[in-house]
Formats: C-alpha cells, structure tokens, sequence
C-alpha cells in the first residue's frame, strides 16, 4: 500500500474531517441560504458566493484538523516542547 493511500485512509476515518469539512460547511450553507432567502432574492451569484464560502471553511477546517493532528502524532513535537517549554511533560 503506497502512503499516500494509508494517510488517505488515515483522514478519512477521523470523526472530525467530516465535522469539519463536510458536515459544518454544509450546514452552514443551507441555514445561510435560508436566512437569505426571507430577506434578499436569491439570485444566483449571490448562492455561488455562499457555496463559495462554505467551500472555502471546509477547506479550512479540513486544514486545521490535519494539520493538528500530525502536530500531535509527531513525536519531535514532544520533545520540542520539553525543551522550550517551562513544564515538564
């Protein structure tokens, strides 16, 4: 198995990559264009703009949580934590 297919498998079984970048931009999305349906017309450039946004906080979430989790499963991390930091682990 080749590694980009094992860290694939990797972010596809945390609980959070599908919080983060499926399931809150998309929620987000629709409740947007609720609120926005009742105020403004909803034209289709302005939908686009919301897809886009949503698109771009998956993006983002999706991001953060990997990058957190390799932070944390990195064992240089730890050790660079001891040596900066004024606790000990």
């Amino acid at each position: 198995m080749s590694i980009i297919a094992i860290q694939l498998k990797q972010v596809l079984r945390n609980r959070r990559f599908f919080l983060f970048t499926i399931l809150l931009p998309g929620i987000w999305y629709v409740f947007m264009i609720q609120v926005a349906s009742t105020s403004l017309p909803a034209t289709g450039n302005f939908q686009l703009a919301l897809l886009l946004l949503a698109l771009l906080m998956g993006i983002l979430g999706n991001s953060i949580v990997t990058f957190s989790k390799r932070i944390c499963s990195n064992k240089d991390f730890y050790i660079l934590q001891s040596h900066i930091s004024h606790y000990s682990l």
